[in-house]
């Protein structure tokens, strides 16, 4: 069997989309399936399914397991062999093995957002194709209400959520720096932007930057991702809708903010991360960015910029 299988989701909805942007891609330039252990967020939000599903029950059942000791590469990477013995595992952050090609099953198991070697085959305008939203997401009312102030709002989005966590970041397990409230005020003055003009999309309500409005959580499982509800989607839908439709984005350093000023047609400013130092690791520190115009920089310090062919 020729195709490429995802053989692990890993991270939430915006690394996902990397995942599947490179998994899509890799279909096309070879001319092959694209396949996935499970729907994902994108099975309802996006127009176009250029994958299917695993159909196979059993090897779907074993590379999903998050159990402790199963959810292992070398576990999946057994089961995999099992049904497929002449499978190949490919690593897209090596570029002799990014997008090489083989005439059996390979599956990757990786983050595919890291190197811009992963990102030199990919069309700006086929990724923006595939992830066209549905018609049901377009019927939504948070999206009918988004869509009429359309160009109009200047958006920031500031990311907090686990990479303020201490109990996450004291482990040090963490690739995030987190950006100052400071180095947004400097960069509103900086493009001659009104403080009091923007609009923010934040999970940090202590900052009191936001309405105090109810959150509305619809938790998560493994291996699908974020649950879904019938009137607004998903939790986080709104806050990448008021990315998407905004006027100028002063974006986060999370993939979720880049996915969404990507597939925007709003003037997008990006900080610019040089280093990592993890808040509470070992101190409560909050770093100083720049940020400039466009979305080409990388929202992590690991790469300098994303770039895709037109």
């Amino acid at each position: 069997m020729k195709a490429i299988l995802l053989a692990h989701w890993n991270g939430r909805f915006g690394n996902r989309m990397h995942q599947y942007a490179y998994g899509a891609t890799y279909a096309k330039l070879n001319n092959c399936q694209f396949i996935l252990p499970s729907d994902w967020e994108g099975s309802f939000l996006f127009k176009k399914q250029v994958h299917e599903v695993l159909k196979n029950d059993d090897l779907r059942l074993h590379i999903n397991q998050s159990q402790r000791g199963l959810d292992t590469i070398q576990y999946r990477e057994q089961n995999i062999k099992r049904h497929y013995p002449g499978a190949r595992q490919i690593n897209p952050e090596d570029p002799n093995d990014c997008y090489s090609v083989h005439d059996d099953l390979v599956y990757f198991d990786c983050m595919c957002a890291y190197k811009q070697f992963v990102f030199d085959r990919m069309s700006k305008s086929y990724i923006k194709d595939i992830f066209e939203f549905s018609d049901e997401v377009k019927n939504l009312d948070i999206y009918k209400r988004l869509e009429d102030g359309q160009g109009k709002d200047i958006v920031a989005h500031l990311r907090r959520d686990d990479i303020c966590n201490l109990a996450i970041t004291k482990t040090g397990d963490v690739g995030y720096s987190t950006v100052s409230l400071d180095s947004y005020k400097r960069a509103f003055k900086k493009f001659g932007v009104d403080y009091n003009e923007v609009k923010w999309v934040t999970d940090d309500r202590s900052l009191n930057i936001v309405p105090k409005t109810q959150e509305v959580k619809l938790g998560w499982s493994y291996p699908v991702g974020a649950h879904k509800d019938d009137k607004i989607g998903f939790d986080f839908l709104e806050d990448f809708l008021k990315i998407y439709f905004a006027k100028k984005v002063f974006r986060a350093n999370s993939s979720f903010s880049w996915w969404a000023s990507f597939l925007s047609n709003a003037e997008i400013y990006s900080p610019i991360l040089g280093e990592k130092v993890v808040y509470g690791y070992p101190d409560l520190v909050e770093i100083e960015v720049d940020f400039e115009e466009g979305n080409e920089h990388h929202w992590m310090h690991y790469c300098d910029k994303i770039l895709m062919n037109d």
